[in-house]
């Protein structure tokens, strides 16, 4: 069994788990505290690629015109901004893949100034030990090799 060691939560962690066999499939999640995080990480699915950032890369802001303005920034740079909303009542992130202006009037018709959201470039599976730690879920159903 593999053993991550996991740094203290700074102020949020994002995690993103990209779906064994999924096809593309991820998951996104917020964690504010290590019970939190711990709950997250215990539902993830066998095989699955984890990776939990403890910087600001996925920054957290509350909604409002400069919010806007920080998203067509992420986007002149990056092609596109991950902006996720908190899903009330568990720690699931809705997310959506921003590439135009027009893309944040579909996805967030009613968003409501002062909301919560967390905004950046889509994140590679860094592991530095500080500020992101990424791995694979181990799968236990996974075919054994055998030595010859």
């Amino acid at each position: 069994m593999m053993i991550k060691t996991l740094p203290e939560i700074r102020s949020h962690c994002v995690v993103l788990e990209r779906i064994a066999w999924g096809a593309g499939q991820t998951r996104w999640y917020v964690a504010y505290d290590a019970q939190q995080l711990g709950d997250i990480l215990s539902g993830a699915a066998n095989g699955s690629a984890i990776s939990c950032y403890f910087d600001d890369r996925l920054k957290r802001s509350t909604w409002s015109m400069s919010t806007r303005q920080e998203i067509m920034d992420v986007v002149k740079t990056s092609g596109d901004c991950v902006v996720a909303r908190p899903v009330a009542g568990s720690n699931l992130l809705d997310v959506a893949f921003v590439a135009g202006e027009n893309d944040i009037d579909e996805f967030f018709p009613a968003i409501r100034e002062g909301e919560t959201v967390f905004l950046g470039a889509f994140p590679g599976r860094d592991d530095d030990g500080v500020n992101a730690v990424s791995w694979i879920v181990p799968d236990s159903n996974a075919p054994k090799r055998i030595p010859h």
